[in-house]
């Protein structure tokens, strides 16, 4: 039986001052089996992102960018929407 993600609280826009951590996150189910994850920015694989949970630590300028994670179960996948980080010099 193969179990459709689903996402059930989406990414929300995060805004941190430079130097702080930011820190995105999602909630999704499938039925009968683990959910995997991975976290993309402007629609690229973030390297080592594959949890429910994103942190950025110290950002800077350079990090601003939208953010979205592909929620995998069984062979199926469902992107959610994209989350803008933006970050405040003061």
């Amino acid at each position: 039986m193969q179990a459709e993600p689903s996402i059930v609280t989406e990414p929300q826009s995060v805004s941190v001052l430079v130097g702080q951590s930011a820190t995105f996150s999602v909630a999704a189910r499938a039925q009968y089996t683990e959910l995997s994850y991975q976290w993309r920015r402007n629609g690229l694989p973030i390297a080592g992102a594959t949890h429910a949970t994103y942190t950025l630590s110290a950002v800077g300028q350079g990090s601003v960018d939208n953010y979205d994670v592909v929620v995998t179960a069984d062979g199926s996948s469902v992107t959610s929407q994209s989350a803008p980080l933006w970050v405040k010099l003061t």
